[in-house]
């Protein structure tokens, strides 16, 4: 799972993502991406999916910047198995509904949890 704020990258965070790219690359290209198991059952997700949530995250937090409704907002994105969780407050229902639409609208999303909160005041 990749959870990244919206907003400017640090170079802290552009090598973190370099990190995890690589690792990806890693597994595919040792064949550990088809290896699957462990001792309850549950698989970890293979490298294809990893990286293809990798894109989704980025291709949501791509269209929540360029959004003017969400953009100024500073919103978590993440997403594991193709479901994106969005996070984070925004000041009203409108921005909420907007920020889960437009995570609707990226191509291999298969759902959205929107615990986007609203603030109180």
């Amino acid at each position: 799972m990749r959870t990244a704020r919206l907003g400017v990258m640090t170079g802290a965070m552009a090598a973190a993502m370099a990190v995890g790219l690589s690792a990806c690359a890693a597994a595919l290209l040792s064949g550990a991406a088809g290896q699957r198991g462990s001792a309850d059952g549950e698989g970890a997700p293979e490298a294809s999916q990893v990286m293809a949530d990798e894109a989704i995250t980025n291709s949501v937090q791509a269209r929540l910047t360029g959004d003017p409704t969400v953009k100024a907002l500073s919103l978590n994105v993440s997403t594991t198995g193709s479901i994106v969780t969005l996070g984070g407050v925004a000041e009203s229902a409108a921005q909420r509904s907007a920020a889960e639409g437009d995570a609707r609208s990226v191509r291999g999303v298969k759902g959205v949890r929107n615990e986007v909160t609203l603030r109180t005041r």
